[in-house]
């Protein structure tokens, strides 16, 4: 007879441990990333908690200038750090979105003008939670602003 090596009450006990929130809240960040080659952008929440739940995503990029087309690299990321820089926020902060392809770890993206959402209900710990963004452009002569939400339920 075969061993059982998930118990049953496998669901139970993870909806016990791990309660789902009640409540909610958003927090935007902002970047306004300037036209040129390799301009960036940073911006970190405060502090947020020791146990959130991030349990949506939201990222808007509106452009500078109407119908032209723009790319950019984009990093999400949460971490603990509270002295955080553009380059920690895109190397030692952990990804929320995952890219595994491309020759850096970020959102890549290319268009007019979009909006992306992600349901995440991921749950992070630390002490002093922290979300942030770093945005890189990959255009000349086009800028363009980014409007990130972390909908988020602490405890």
């Amino acid at each position: 007879m075969a061993k059982i090596v998930v118990p049953r009450d496998q669901q139970t006990e993870m909806r016990r441990l791990h309660p789902k929130p009640a409540y909610s809240r958003v927090i935007n960040l902002t970047l306004q990333v300037a036209a040129g080659l390799g301009s960036d952008d940073f911006e970190v929440s405060p502090p947020i908690g020791n146990r959130v739940w991030l349990l949506g995503l939201d990222l808007f990029i509106l452009n500078t200038d109407v119908d032209v087309l723009r790319s950019g690299l984009i990093y999400m990321r949460t971490g603990t750090d509270p002295e955080a820089n553009a380059e920690m926020i895109a190397t030692a902060w952990d990804p929320i979105i995952r890219n595994y392809g491309g020759p850096k770890r970020g959102f890549y993206y290319s268009g007019i003008r979009d909006h992306f959402h992600w349901d995440m209900m991921k749950f992070y710990e630390g002490s002093g939670r922290r979300f942030g963004a770093v945005a890189e452009n990959l255009q000349v002569d086009v800028g363009m602003r980014i409007w990130i939400s972390f909908e988020i339920s602490e405890g």
